[in-house]
Protein backbone atom coordinates (compact mmCIF):
# COMPACT_ATOMS: atom_id res chain seq x y z
CA UNK A 1 0.00 0.00 0.00
CA UNK A 2 2.99 2.53 0.36
CA UNK A 3 3.94 2.48 -3.28
CA UNK A 4 1.10 5.26 -3.64
CA UNK A 5 1.82 6.95 -0.54
CA UNK A 6 4.49 10.28 -0.02
CA UNK A 7 6.54 10.64 2.39
CA UNK A 8 5.19 12.53 5.63
CA UNK A 9 5.06 16.18 5.52
CA UNK A 10 3.77 19.03 7.97
CA UNK A 11 1.09 20.88 6.58
CA UNK A 12 2.66 24.14 6.25
CA UNK A 13 5.05 21.87 3.84
CA UNK A 14 2.32 20.66 1.73
CA UNK A 15 0.98 24.65 1.44
CA UNK A 16 4.27 25.84 0.34
CA UNK A 17 4.07 23.09 -1.99
CA UNK A 18 1.00 24.39 -3.43
CA UNK A 19 -1.35 21.97 -2.08
CA UNK A 20 -4.91 23.07 -1.32
CA UNK A 21 -8.03 21.94 -0.30
CA UNK A 22 -10.02 20.65 -3.22
CA UNK A 23 -12.68 23.39 -3.20
CA UNK A 24 -9.69 25.97 -4.00
CA UNK A 25 -8.98 26.89 -0.18
CA UNK A 26 -5.92 26.97 1.58
CA UNK A 27 -5.00 24.04 4.08
CA UNK A 28 -5.69 24.30 7.67
CA UNK A 29 -2.93 26.41 9.40
CA UNK A 30 -2.36 23.49 11.65
CA UNK A 31 1.07 22.39 10.49
CA UNK A 32 -0.45 18.41 11.46
CA UNK A 33 2.23 15.45 9.31
CA UNK A 34 -0.01 14.53 6.34
CA UNK A 35 0.65 12.54 3.49
CA UNK A 36 -0.24 12.35 0.11
CA UNK A 37 -1.99 9.47 -1.14
CA UNK A 38 -2.91 8.23 -4.91
CA UNK A 39 -4.89 6.10 -4.94
CA UNK A 40 -5.69 5.88 -8.99
CA UNK A 41 -2.41 6.39 -9.92
CA UNK A 42 -0.42 9.85 -10.63
CA UNK A 43 -3.59 11.49 -13.14
CA UNK A 44 -6.12 10.00 -10.21
CA UNK A 45 -7.20 12.30 -7.24
CA UNK A 46 -5.08 12.91 -4.90
CA UNK A 47 -5.68 13.08 -0.89
CA UNK A 48 -3.89 14.37 1.93
CA UNK A 49 -4.18 11.99 4.44
CA UNK A 50 -3.65 11.63 8.84
CA UNK A 51 -2.35 9.59 11.27
CA UNK A 52 -6.15 7.54 11.41
CA UNK A 53 -5.83 6.89 7.81
CA UNK A 54 -3.36 4.30 9.20
CA UNK A 55 -5.44 2.81 11.36
CA UNK A 56 -8.28 1.96 8.01
CA UNK A 57 -5.12 0.55 6.29
CA UNK A 58 -4.26 -2.21 8.84
CA UNK A 59 -7.96 -3.31 8.92
CA UNK A 60 -7.68 -3.56 4.99
CA UNK A 61 -4.71 -2.74 3.25
CA UNK A 62 -6.22 -1.39 0.26
CA UNK A 63 -6.26 2.77 -0.94
CA UNK A 64 -8.74 2.88 -2.69
CA UNK A 65 -11.03 1.20 0.64
CA UNK A 66 -9.57 3.54 3.09
CA UNK A 67 -10.16 6.24 1.09
CA UNK A 68 -13.56 5.57 0.78
CA UNK A 69 -14.07 5.52 4.43
CA UNK A 70 -12.59 8.46 4.92
CA UNK A 71 -15.01 10.47 2.66
CA UNK A 72 -17.89 8.68 4.13
CA UNK A 73 -16.64 9.82 7.38
CA UNK A 74 -16.13 13.49 6.07
CA UNK A 75 -20.00 13.70 4.46
CA UNK A 76 -21.05 12.46 7.81
CA UNK A 77 -18.90 14.57 9.75
CA UNK A 78 -20.58 18.06 7.22
CA UNK A 79 -23.95 17.24 7.37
Amino acid sequence: ADRKMSRERGLNDWAELGVKKADGAPLPTRNLPARMVLPDGPKGDAYLVYGNYDSILRYNCAHLYAVTVGELADALWTE
